[in-house]
């Protein structure tokens, strides 16, 4: 890690020179765009709130004129607030949660999500960074640096984003490169011995020629808790990051844009084998052993992530049309060796060796921006091969004796084709439009390789056993469409309804001999309605945005224990109904204060789950599992109640810029098994940040805290342990940034 962050020392300085050498001799062009989306408004820039403009129909426009419920949150905001990771957007936002596992993420969007951070199983809320799908759960963990804004679409997003879009999508846009020659750099210090470093510079190349860079990285050296075993510090995390960007202008109407990014994050996960403090509903107990982050193994857990990829970006413009294609290729590598045995034994040691690549190629063709009607069709093609290399299971559990091991050998390709088309009209008047989508997708996966091999306590390695598979293909089609009515009201309210069909492609278990052999993951659909009303008052002075939703999924895809085996495996859980409301609020009180809130609620609940995996507890000892009917049950890691408050003041002074920010957000009672028993309590989280920026904007200094409560909740549970062993979220954290801006 140190090698790593002298490395990135190396380069950003290096960079940085150019960038200071560049400014020297460059006559200084027109202020750089404002790449946030953020548009001041003339009127009364001082006290009205910003226009903000989006892409959630990828194409720019009003987030206040798009029906859609859509989240933005612009690169200041992150900066501010200091939301290091994509995780910590669930704390602004309402209705989204993230639970994470190591290197992996969960995403969920009013509730709707998949428990499981397998490779090959791409997650309903489908993440794009400049428009490259990003499909593994262990991909999506990504620090935030350079970011201009991120667009979180609630809802389904499948006719313009895809397949796996049937919860949302997050749209996350980084900064373009600008002839204007910037740079800013970051040293920061926090508590648990952490270190971090940060760098963007941004400088033209040539008169039609622009590149940025950006490097962080951080090095926690102290842990949340102890292994009480090895006596080794637990809950331990490291990254270091880079991307960048080069853009050609070759004429006034064409762009290219090429883009490369790495990625190395290490993380001991600090899997606690005990019950989660409150997870039992009664008359069920808990056990606890040692403090809340304490692990008790015989080996130090370890995550391990390394992923990188690059992306070509054209876009030209015709008299009548604008032309778009997005190529990219990605690699990732996942290592992560897990204990999930209550006591110090080797009992089941798990040792993931995980591998992804893959290729994406997107076209679309849309009206240009002045015209009248607004449409966009596309082709899409996506190709992934996901690999357990192998998965290892160790210790007695594995069958084959305390020093033996069985290992898993899968391998599954995808291989989708798609197209799609949407059309927004206006009807009698301009102020009201009818927008009609359609998608149509071809999906193709094949279990290519399943291998089952045992290492025996006496050191005898059987040859690889090939695991006859009664389904090796699966092909799976779907028409996905919406449809949708908004009409302005006035020209600063707008009323919307909606109707949208979504598509979770299904897949295979390929991490364990058992799955690998039974048949595939059947496709999950979502059709979902939502009216909304959006709105602007006194002035601009005040936005508020209201939605009801109700959805209705069938083939619901979960995570869970299989009865037989013991494992955890993926299926489906037949049919689940979730009904909600969506409100947020701003209001700019003064030229210097503004307040922000937003609250969630979603019922999200099976409408029919007969044949549920359960399990019988004894006090805090878990028993066998056996099938129960769930119908009428809250969904897995569904999130009924989630909101938050926030709160900026910034004011200006002859010895420079303040701006204090606080954030509250609460979460409420979440079940992780479909049974119900197994829960985490509700629990509300803090934050606070105090800037400073010199008169000049060169210097700046944050004063920053996280988790001010020192609230304690996990961010996963494992469904191989059912005593219920969980990963903690971090502990209340604090610490100083210094800026320097150029």
């Amino acid at each position: 890690m140190k090698r790593s962050l002298f490395l990135s020392s190396a380069i950003f300085f290096a960079f940085g020179s150019a960038i200071a050498a560049n400014a020297q001799t460059s006559a200084a062009p027109p202020p750089a765009a404002n790449q946030s989306g953020v548009k001041a408004n003339t009127a009364d820039p001082a006290l009205t709130i910003g226009e903000i403009v989006v892409t959630a129909q990828k194409r720019s426009e009003n987030i206040q004129k798009v029906p859609i419920t859509v989240a933005a949150v612009t690169g200041q905001a992150i900066e501010e607030k200091k939301l290091t990771s994509v995780i910590s957007l669930g704390t602004i936002t309402s209705g989204v949660d993230f639970y994470t596992a190591g290197t992996g993420v969960s995403a969920y969007i009013r509730g709707f999500g998949n428990n499981t951070g397998a490779e090959g199983n791409e997650p309903p809320v489908a993440t794009y960074v400049d428009g490259v799908y990003l499909p593994s759960p262990s991909g999506a963990v990504f620090t935030l640096n350079n970011i201009a804004r991120i667009e979180i679409l609630k809802g389904p997003q499948g006719t313009l984003f895809g397949r796996n879009a049937a919860a949302g999508a997050i749209n996350i846009i980084t900064k373009t490169p600008q002839q204007t020659p910037s740079m800013d750099v970051t040293l920061g210090y926090a508590n648990y011995n952490t270190f971090s470093a940060g760098f963007y510079g941004t400088t033209g190349l040539a008169k039609n020629l622009a590149a940025d860079l950006s490097v962080s990285g951080f090095d926690q050296l102290q842990g949340w808790g102890h292994n009480l075993y090895t006596g080794n510090p637990s809950d331990l995390t490291n990254n270091i990051n880079a991307r960048a960007k080069l853009l050609w202008t070759p004429t006034e109407k064409t762009t290219v844009t090429l883009t490369a990014d790495y990625d190395k994050t290490r993380v001991d996960p600090g899997i606690v084998l005990s019950a989660v403090p409150g997870s039992f509903q009664s008359p069920y107990q808990n056990t606890t052993l040692g403090g809340y982050y304490d692990t008790n193994s015989t080996i130090d857990q370890n995550h391990k992530v390394e992923q990188g990829g690059a992306s070509i970006h054209v876009e030209h413009e015709l008299p009548w049309a604008v032309l778009t294609n997005i190529a990219s290729g990605r690699g990732m590598t996942v290592y992560a060796l897990e204990d999930t045995a209550v006591i110090p034994v080797p009992f089941s040691i798990y040792i993931f060796n995980q591998h992804e690549t893959t290729y994406t190629e997107e076209f679309n063709i849309q009206s240009p921006s002045t015209s009248r009607i607004k449409w966009i069709g596309g082709f899409f093609y996506y190709e992934d091969t996901a690999e357990y290399n192998p998965f290892k299971l160790k210790g007695t559990s594995s069958g084959q004796g305390a020093s033996g091991e069985s290992r898993f050998y899968g391998s599954q390709l995808t291989k989708s084709y798609s197209g799609y088309g949407q059309v927004t009209a206006p009807l009698w008047t301009d102020d009201a439009h009818i927008t009609v989508g359609v998608r149509y997708t071809d999906d193709d996966h094949r279990l290519t390789q399943a291998f089952t091999q045992t290492l025996t306590s006496a050191g005898v390695l059987t040859p690889l056993t090939k695991v006859v598979n009664a389904a090796p293909d699966s092909n799976q089609d779907a028409v996905t469409y919406k449809a949708s009515l908004d009409y302005s009201i006035t020209p600063l309210v707008m009323a919307y309804g909606s109707y949208n069909r979504g598509f979770k492609s299904g897949n295979f278990n390929i991490t364990s001999a058992g799955g690998a052999a039974s048949a595939p993951i059947k496709a999950e659909f979502i059709d979902a309605y939502e009216i909304g009303l959006k709105s602007q008052f006194f002035d601009r002075r005040v936005l508020l945005d209201v939605a009801g939703f109700y959805y209705n999924v069938t083939n619901l895809q979960i995570r869970y224990v299989n009865p037989v085996t013991g494992l955890p495996v993926n299926g489906n859980a037949a049919t689940a109904r979730n009904e909600g409301v969506d409100a947020s609020l701003e209001v700019a009180v003064t030229p210097q204060f503004r307040l922000t809130a937003n609250a969630t609620y979603a019922d999200f609940r099976y409408s029919s789950f007969k044949n549920a995996s359960f399990i019988r507890f004894t006090g805090a000892v878990a028993g066998a599992s056996y099938v129960g009917d769930a119908t009428g049950n809250e969904v897995i890691f569904a999130e009924p109640v989630s909101g938050n408050l926030g709160a900026r003041y910034h004011v200006e002074t002859s010895s420079g810029d303040l701006t204090a920010n606080a954030n509250v957000s609460f979460h409420s009672t979440t079940y992780f098994d479909a049974q119900n028993a197994l829960r985490r309590p509700p629990f509300q989280l803090l934050s606070a940040t105090v800037g400073w920026r010199s008169p000049d904007h060169i210097w700046g200094v944050d004063v920053w805290g996280q988790n001010l409560l020192n609230a304690k909740y996990p961010t996963a549970f494992n469904y191989a342990g059912p005593a219920g062993d969980y990963s903690p979220a971090p502990p209340l954290t604090f610490g100083v940034t210094l800026r320097f801006h150029y």
